[in-house]
């Protein structure tokens, strides 16, 4: 009883927020003009951070952060990471000292103000039906990388719903590394407790680590071929049983 109570108390924030975001689109679109793009960056961080820290505190969960002074002074930067529950994506937000964008289906887009906000935090939309279409898409979105707009990639490609990783498949992290971005592994732990373990919104203990990061510029052609297996492996040492 307890935990349906809590669900029906977090979807009830999350309904009051996405009325509220609906509010705040005014000025995000206001900001969008050329001209105003420092601002548009503090006002997208500010709101999207603010959505994920209220989300855990109003769900009573404590969220751990390790390994902060690792992240690279640039913008330029791809976050690898696992993917554990739905959880992940607001714990970024929190976690993150800048605005980030996500690869999410293309049916996301589509949902109203959601759908605006994820484009102007430079979300990348994929057709998961057409395998080349969906590449092309992640060029874009590692195109926009460079550009100074971090992206986060999660190469298992979904949910593991536990604190087991799948495998990492290497085409999105090839895209990087061809491209020179700085990679920074990130290992997410605790999130699929939220929801993905009793289908039930609940508290829980939520842990970040930010691992060193990894120039990809200049890496040889051996190199690449090794750094999916590298990845998956720093990752992974960060969690319960190195997520075996």
């Amino acid at each position: 009883m307890k935990d349906t109570l809590n669900t029906i108390y977090v979807g009830f924030f999350f309904t009051l927020y996405m009325i509220f975001s609906g509010i705040l689109l005014i000025p995000l679109l206001i900001l969008s003009i050329p001209g105003l793009e420092k601002p548009f960056i503090h006002f997208t961080h500010w709101t999207t951070s603010t959505w994920g820290r209220y989300t855990f505190c109003i769900n009573r969960s404590k969220m751990t952060v390790i390994g902060r002074g690792n992240l690279p002074d640039h913008k330029r930067i791809i976050y690898i990471g696992n993917h554990q529950g739905y959880a992940d994506i607001p714990f970024l937000m929190a976690a993150m000292p800048t605005t980030i964008g996500f690869i999410a289906k293309r049916e996301l887009g589509k949902v109203p103000v959601m759908g605006l906000w994820m484009k102007g935090i430079h979300c990348i939309f994929l057709d998961r039906g057409n395998f080349r279409k969906a590449m092309r898409e992640i060029e874009e979105g590692i195109a926009e990388a460079l550009e100074g707009h971090p992206k986060v990639i999660f190469p298992e490609g979904t949910r593991s719903r536990s604190s087991k990783m799948g495998p990492f498949k290497q085409g999105s992290i090839l895209l990087t590394a061809k491209a020179g971005l700085t990679i920074v592994p990130v290992t997410i732990n605790g999130t699929y407790r939220m929801y993905e373990e009793k289908k039930k919104i609940v508290p829980a203990d939520l842990h970040l680590t930010i691992h060193p990061s990894i120039e990809t510029e200049g890496m040889s052609e051996e190199e690449r071929k090794e750094l999916t297996g590298r990845l998956w492996k720093i990752i992974a040492g960060a969690l319960p049983n190195h997520g075996k």
